[in-house]
């Protein structure tokens, strides 16, 4: 009996051993403390994206996705810092499609690489990468603005209550229909020509050109300027186009400006 009981306990001993010895054998990483770990993840900047191919975007996604980590629905927990790792990785992929032939039917797909300590719901951007053609071309557009200020038509507008005939008052309202026609006049102009050029679509919203087509519309405004500097207002009215960039940086910059003097008074 005494022996049994020896030989049972001693297979107790090894099952606990063997058991242990499974437990601990796994990586570190997959061993990771969460509240010590790091976690990265991909965010795709939807509000950002110009012209893209939704089958293009979720490709790149899921490859970026698994350069850092994500596996089934869950991203990796990694037991130290992998920031210069994780862009690393990143920056492979979009070399990668960067130079691959041929390119990307996209124009501007925006995704971000983000880090936090794993317990954290803080988190950092440590880059943005940019796909698509506008890596590979240099792209610009334009945009059509306009301002003034009514305060000077509403001024005129009110002081037809202080005359004193009506053949002034009908002065004033031939002068008011007057300096009304020559704005949307100068905006029509600008608009229509720009759309017929092919620089706004039909919702006079921007179209995307090479940057070496760009320099033509100085010269298209310059022209449409000279038919209406004379233009009878009531108020200045300015024009000013506005150029628009995408990479390596987006941003916004005037590229050309006139401001209508407004060149008529009622006494």
């Amino acid at each position: 009996m005494k022996k049994k009981l020896f030989i049972l306990a001693a297979l107790t001993i090894m099952c606990t051993l063997t058991t242990t010895t499974v437990l601990t054998s796994c990586g570190d990483d997959e061993n990771v403390n969460p509240s010590d770990g790091y976690t990265y993840s991909i965010t795709y900047n939807l509000a950002e994206t110009i012209n893209g191919v939704s089958s293009e975007r979720t490709e790149i996604e899921n490859a970026l996705k698994k350069a850092v980590g994500f596996e089934g629905d869950m991203y990796k927990d990694y037991s130290t810092c992998q920031d210069e790792q994780m862009k690393a990785a990143c920056d492979a992929i979009w070399q990668s499609y960067k130079d691959k032939k041929p390119g990307l039917q996209s124009f501007y797909l925006s995704f971000s690489l983000y880090g936090k300590k794993t317990l954290s719901t803080d988190k950092t951007e440590l880059k943005k990468y940019i796909f698509g053609q506008c890596t590979t071309k240099a792209c610009a557009a334009v945009e059509y603005e306009e301002n003034y200020s009514n305060a000077p038509i509403v001024a005129f507008g009110d002081s037809l209550y202080a005359l004193k005939t009506p053949a002034d008052s009908a002065k004033y309202k031939t002068m008011l229909h007057i300096s009304h026609n020559s704005l949307n006049s100068i905006r029509d102009d600008f608009k229509k020509n720009l759309r017929d050029k092919d620089y706004l679509d039909k919702e006079n919203q921007y179209v995307i050109h090479l940057e070496e087509d760009i320099p033509y519309v100085k010269t298209l405004c310059d022209s449409i300027a000279k038919v209406h500097e004379n233009d009878s207002l009531l108020t200045d009215f300015t024009v000013n186009i506005t150029k628009r960039s995408f990479y390596p940086e987006r941003k916004k910059e005037l590229y050309w400006t006139k401001t209508f003097k407004a060149n008529m008074q009622g006494k």
